[in-house]
């Protein structure tokens, strides 16, 4: 699937209702229209190192071979919010982070507020080359800076055999956001699989998702990674009820 694949085309693919383009062409015409301001305020960091793929295009990525021979087939990188994937990037993890489902309010600020984006993992192809427009996506998490400046990872969500990978990539990107970023003390991931409405939660944007719709993965939140000066510190073990290590950190103010 190329990156310039008309959002007509990629909505025919995912076999979606005609309604669902019509509301992405909307979003889609707003990205266009203000692109320009939303990459001068962008809030979320690029991952990883600079790679050019196959077609001459360059993308920062954390390549997933550093990370362990378990996830030597992997990559992590920030798509898009030109990339009409971002809309919909639910229909690739088996979640409802697309526009059109239960959380689709996310999937429409992910691509449309500087304060908000997404980090997916895609699965190399055979060849084991890179190409984030075409690879496909197992893995994603939505993103968000808090009013607290700190950043909040909505949880990691993926497909099937993919369930496994995740966490070792959450690690990695809060490790990369902290060491390059030094405005950002803390990562905080969200731990729930399914999500629940709680009326707060988006309001630690600085612009709101959405004042009518209000629902998030991070109903329980973890201090997944914090700076002390050069000290990046990581939670170690996945969160899980009975983690020593967990902390639960609501970032509903700033």
């Amino acid at each position: 699937m190329a990156a310039d694949l008309s959002l007509a085309d990629l909505c025919v693919e995912l076999h979606l209702p005609e309604e669902n383009f019509e509301e992405a062409l909307k979003v889609r015409k707003n990205i266009q229209a203000n692109l320009t301001e939303l990459e001068v305020n962008d809030q979320i960091p690029e991952l990883g190192e600079s790679y050019f793929s196959s077609d001459g295009e360059e993308y920062s990525i954390i390549d997933g071979k550093k990370l362990g021979k378990k996830y030597k087939n992997y990559y992590l990188w920030k798509i898009p919010r030109t990339d009409p994937r971002i809309l919909f990037v639910g229909k690739y993890t088996q979640s409802c982070n697309s526009i059109g489902d239960y959380t689709g309010v996310m999937a429409k600020a992910q691509a449309s507020s500087p304060y908000g984006g997404c980090y997916v993992v895609s699965e190399k192809s055979s060849d084991a080359s890179i190409n984030p427009a075409e690879d496909r996506i197992v893995a994603k998490t939505s993103v968000w800076k808090a009013q607290s400046g700190n950043l909040v990872f909505n949880s990691w969500e993926s497909q099937g055999r993919y369930q496994n990978i995740g966490f070792k990539f959450a690690q990695a990107a809060a490790e990369d956001i902290l060491k390059k970023n030094k405005s950002l003390t803390k990562v905080i991931l969200g731990r729930n699989k399914f999500s629940y409405p709680i009326p707060e939660i988006l309001e630690n944007l600085e612009e709101p998702l959405d004042p009518q719709t209000r629902s998030s993965d991070s109903y329980v939140q973890y201090l997944l990674a914090t700076r002390d000066g050069e000290q990046v510190k990581l939670l170690e073990e996945a969160p899980g009820d009975k983690s020593e290590e967990r902390e639960a950190i609501l970032e509903y103010s700033s």
